[in-house]
């Protein structure tokens, strides 16, 4: 599914099925993304301020340059699955990600620690 420019203010659902989303430049601020299946999702440059991705699966999604800045305030990465992810580009100063999975193959920005941000390392 590819929405180029979307904007999605305030989604209320939980538990989309979003595998494969691709999107760039995509809106999505305060959206409530929780539980969605994200898996191998492209969002390019998203706007995330004040979504919830709590339990969410990145597994394999591409995050780079994402807009974060209201997830660092309780915003929402709690127990997501970010396995393969390319989070390289995004600002994640100060964000909080206690209980979110990565492996080897997720890629963070430039000298950031995900296991000083409470991220557990696991296989797979």
């Amino acid at each position: 599914m590819a929405l180029p420019n979307v904007e999605v203010l305030g989604l209320a659902e939980a538990g989309y099925a979003l595998e494969d989303f691709a999107t760039a430049e995509c809106n999505l601020w305060r959206a409530n993304l929780s539980g969605a299946n994200l898996h191998n999702a492209f969002l390019y440059d998203a706007g995330l301020q004040g979504a919830n991705l709590s339990g969410a699966n990145l597994r394999g999604a591409n995050l780079r340059r994402i807009f974060l800045w209201s997830a660092k305030k309780g915003g929402g990465f709690e127990s997501a699955d970010l396995r393969m992810a390319d989070l390289s580009g995004a600002d994640l100063t100060g964000i909080e990600l206690a209980g979110v999975w990565f492996n080897a193959g997720t890629k963070w920005p430039e000298g950031f620690d995900p296991e000083a941000a409470g991220a557990v390392l696991v296989g797979g």
